[in-house]
């Protein structure tokens, strides 16, 4: 196979993997139906572990119904997607009103806006594996169940977390 081929061949699977994540963040968003088709038998949800849900399609549709009915008019605006092979990760923001049980917390009717960060891993045009880093403290802190962690008078990033110098 020619390099322009191999390359045109790699860009459409990567725009490819990056639509399937798209219609499925579109699909939880109500804005078009959810397709579990898009799911691989096999997929491995490494977010659900906790929750004993962890493996196989009918267990990720089961979490997505749990998220689903947590605040039935969600919205899943993806911020950025960036893909390279088999990988698509995307940093979304998922709001709405928290109108079920999630996470343990009975609903409270009150909004909510975090973000997330998602990584997928697809086969064949299937999700076939996902990691997710979110903001659990910030929700519950936001639907009135916590309060956020207090800095302590320090600002936090970088710059507050200069290496200490050491002595032999």
């Amino acid at each position: 196979m020619e390099i322009d081929a191999m390359i045109a061949n790699s860009r459409s699977t990567v725009d490819a993997n990056k639509a399937v994540i798209t219609n499925w963040f579109e699909g939880l968003s109500a804005e078009r139906e959810l397709d579990y088709a898009l799911i691989d038998s096999d997929v491995v949800n490494h977010t659900a572990s906790a929750l004993g849900l962890r493996d196989g399609a009918e267990n990720f549709k089961r979490v997505m119904e749990i998220v689903k009915a947590a605040a039935p008019d969600q919205k899943w605006k993806v911020q950025e997607l960036i893909a390279e092979g088999d990988l698509v990760a995307c940093r979304i923001t998922w709001s709405g009103t928290h109108r079920g049980p999630f996470l343990g917390v009975l609903a409270t009717d009150r909004p909510f806006s975090v973000e997330h960060i998602h990584i997928f891993r697809l086969t064949d045009g299937r999700i076939a594996e996902h990691w997710a880093v979110r903001d659990d403290l910030a929700m519950l802190g936001q639907i009135g169940v916590a309060s956020a962690p207090r800095s302590g008078g320090h600002e936090s990033g970088p710059s507050s977390q200069a290496p200490q110098s050491v002595s032999g």
